[in-house]
């Protein structure tokens, strides 16, 4: 159950802490899945654009802190967070329910005749 939660969270946090920085949004080549970033002295960096990364149309914003540039990246998209939430819940859930069912179906429950299951 906390898995999903703790991907989730840290993902999140991280994304939370992309954003205070600084951004810059430049085109995105879809056919290499890449943005293209140039820093003050006019290098060149490459950056990784996978599924979860939230687009613009045909630009990426990339959030990096401090002044940085060259460790600059997107963040993710909403529907990511929406899905492994809502995974957690499901899983929170199942495992709320199997406790309950657990637990009366073992000896601490008790029938509404006051006995235990295991007295005869």
């Amino acid at each position: 159950m906390s898995v999903p939660y703790f991907i989730t969270s840290c993902v999140l946090a991280g994304d939370i802490k992309l954003r205070r920085g600084n951004s810059v949004e430049v085109p995105y080549d879809r056919i290499n899945g890449v943005a293209y970033v140039y820093d003050s002295d006019n290098k060149i960096y490459a950056v990784g654009i996978d599924a979860l990364s939230q687009l613009k149309g045909d630009n990426v914003v990339l959030y990096y802190t401090g002044d940085n540039i060259a460790s600059a990246k997107p963040v993710t998209v909403v529907w990511f967070y929406v899905v492994m939430y809502m995974a957690w819940i499901a899983i929170l859930i199942f495992l709320i329910f199997a406790a309950w069912k657990k637990f009366h179906g073992s000896h601490h429950a008790v029938e509404h005749t006051g006995k235990s299951r295991f007295d005869d």
